[in-house]
Formats: C-alpha cells, structure tokens, sequence
C-alpha cells in the first residue's frame, strides 16, 4: 500500500484532502513539526507490526499455554501461597525472623 507524507498544517488547512488519499488506499503519515504524530489507515486496515516474528511467538506461547492439559492451580491456593510470601517477607524487613 502507498504511503503518503502531509504536514500538520495541510491537514488543518484541506482536511478533505486527506480523506480522499486515504480512500484512494494510501496510508497517511501526518507529521508535526518533523515527526510523525499520526497514521491514518483505510478502513479495516491494521497497522503493521513493528516485529511480526516477535508477534507469531507471542501468539503460539499463549495458544500453547491455552491448550495446556494439566489442571489449573485454583485462585484461592495462588492467593494463599503468595499471602504467606508476603507476610515473611514483611517479618523480615522488620527484622522479626532469619
């Protein structure tokens, strides 16, 4: 897909005009100032992915841990284990055990 650079004050002074490139499918970069302080993409475009490698290993860790057959530890038993964390810890820093 076309890109296409305008300046904030183009954008102000003609707005119509950036609807227009992007209805005709470009994507539209408005800068200000020197940089880029907006994208405007077609309808039901994405904006692409800055690391899409990155993205398809994040996405297959969650489906493997989603599919995961072991049972699930219960909120309850999570909540209890990490009280008792934190009330060692908070002797601790009170000096009240080794």
């Amino acid at each position: 897909m076309p890109v296409l650079y305008i300046s904030e004050a183009e954008v102000v002074r003609d707005p119509a005009a950036l609807f227009n490139h992007v209805r005709s499918g470009y994507e539209v970069v408005v800068e200000g100032e020197g940089s880029p302080i907006a994208l405007v993409l077609p309808h039901g475009e994405k904006e692409p992915s800055a690391d899409a490698e990155y993205d398809a290993w994040f996405v297959a860790q969650i489906d493997q841990a989603l599919a995961d057959p072991r049972a699930s530890i219960a909120s309850e038993d999570v909540e209890a284990y990490f009280a008792k964390r934190r009330h060692a810890a908070a002797l601790k820093i009170i000096g009240m055990t080794g």
